[in-house]
């Protein structure tokens, strides 16, 4: 069993498996823009600042505010969906169908010709 006593040790082995690894050579994408968003957030002095970025909506006191639209929608599923039952792999049926549909084109050569895989045209 390895143990690794120390951190230095830990960073350098760290260190050699980035450098051996197949991702080595592949540049590192672009920073995230949303966490852009929240660094200039923080750095904004204005009292009236609201974060939108990240996280949720919060209310003077920094709790966390839920939007009307959003406690009607958790009504509507929780009066709509009795049970906890998860989808199946492939998900929601409907849902797959009219997304492949949305991406190919309603009247697609792809999907007239079956070309998308069944499960999610079915």
């Amino acid at each position: 069993m390895l143990v690794l006593t120390t951190r230095a040790t830990r960073l350098r082995l760290l260190a050699t498996v980035r450098t051996a690894s197949v991702w080595a050579k592949i540049p590192a994408g672009p920073p995230d823009p949303i966490l852009g968003i929240t660094e200039a957030f923080k750095a904004d002095t204005s009292p009236k600042k609201v974060n939108l970025g990240v996280g949720a909506y919060r209310d003077e006191n920094g709790k966390p505010y839920v939007l009307p639209s959003v406690r009607k929608a958790e009504e509507i599923l929780h009066e709509y969906k009795k049970d906890r039952e998860y989808l199946p792999i492939t998900g929601l049926s409907q849902f797959t169908s009219l997304a492949a549909k949305l991406a190919y084109g309603h009247d697609s050569s792809v999907i007239g010709e079956g070309r998308v895989r069944r499960f999610i045209l079915s």
